[in-house]
């Protein structure tokens, strides 16, 4: 399934226009099980366009993450990776801090008391970008 639809109707509703990178990228993101890296994305994009640099991956998420088409997963001391939401929304995650491995929260009790958490004190939570450091079960 392609993520076109999703990715012109969430620039185009911003005003931007519709590029053939974009969509690359996106297309890449969705193609991956597990968030990716900007490296394994760009390797992912350059398979159709050689050229790609990787300052046009890295804007492009940008771009992706204020639309939330896309979340970012920093467990704090490797690189971020990024996961395509899939016109879903997106969740708070818990993540190793040793391997950066992530479990998303979404709907379970702990998805629902930091939301209440949130709310009780005026704040919102960005969920394309809320993490919960911790140690997984393998590390």
């Amino acid at each position: 399934m392609s993520c076109q639809p999703i990715l012109e109707s969430a620039i185009k509703s911003n005003g931007l226009r519709m590029t053939r990178q974009r969509a690359l990228v996106l297309e890449a993101l969705r193609r991956f099980s597990e968030p990716a890296t900007v490296g394994q994305i760009l390797r992912a994009v350059r398979k159709e366009n050689p050229s790609f640099d990787e300052s046009s991956v890295y804007r492009t998420l940008r771009l992706f993450g204020r639309l939330r088409l896309v979340a970012v997963i920093d467990a704090g001391g490797g690189p971020r990776r990024w996961q395509h939401l899939a016109g879903q929304e997106a969740s708070p995650r818990l993540v190793c801090t040793r391997c950066g491995h992530a479990v998303p929260v979404r709907g379970s009790g702990l998805d629902h008391a930091l939301r209440a958490a949130a709310q009780a004190a005026g704040y919102e939570i960005d969920p394309t970008n809320a993490r919960l450091p911790w140690i997984c079960p393998v590390c």
